[in-house]
């Protein structure tokens, strides 16, 4: 097993660089790619992304396996609050070079589902872990739940900008006469 070390971001592998055995990578992204991701994905920061990958060749392709664990820091759906969030998962993939007669719509079955289509000569192992990171994210993140009922009683009784006096709650209440 060749030990391929610290690698940078992005990490493009070209498959002619692939023998008949696996090849270990393990990524540290630095301070200004977890900016872009952050930008990308719309968190308020991305504090932390790593990954320790494990590819081979496979079946007309690239086998891919290992994992990555990040830090970042979501949005709450509610209020805005910033909510850290620890992430870890899995990764377990084959780029595989899918036949160019394929319909508008591909019908997989279930153990084809980690088949990602090859695209040229290159894998790009960063770009597998910002998606994963991406996929791996809980969806309706929630900050505490004294902030998430503060944010509720002001979307409530109607509270804009700095402006602090009470609003009706129906727009037609302005109507009644007094």
């Amino acid at each position: 097993m060749v030990g391929e070390g610290e690698q940078g971001w992005p990490l493009l592998l070209s498959l002619a660089r692939f023998g008949a055995g696996p090849r270990r990578f393990r990524l540290r992204v630095g301070a200004a790619a977890r900016e872009r991701l952050a930008a990308r994905f719309g968190l308020a920061s991305v504090d932390s992304l790593s990954a320790e990958l494990e590819a081979w060749r496979a079946e007309g392709g690239l086998a891919v396996e290992g994992r990555f664990a990040a830090r970042v820091v979501q949005y709450c759906a509610v209020s805005n609050a910033p909510v850290p969030a620890h992430v870890e998962e899995r990764i377990a993939v084959r780029f595989q070079r899918l036949p160019e007669e394929i319909a508008e719509e591909l019908e997989l079955e279930e153990d084809q589902l980690d088949i990602l289509p090859l695209a040229g000569d290159e894998v790009d192992l960063g770009e597998l872990v910002a998606q994963s990171l991406a996929l791996a994210l809980p969806p309706y993140p929630l900050a505490a739940d004294e902030v998430v009922e503060e944010a509720r009683r002001q979307l409530l009784r109607g509270r804009g900008g700095d402006r602090q006096e009470e609003r009706p709650l129906s727009p037609f209440a302005r109507l009644k006469p007094s």
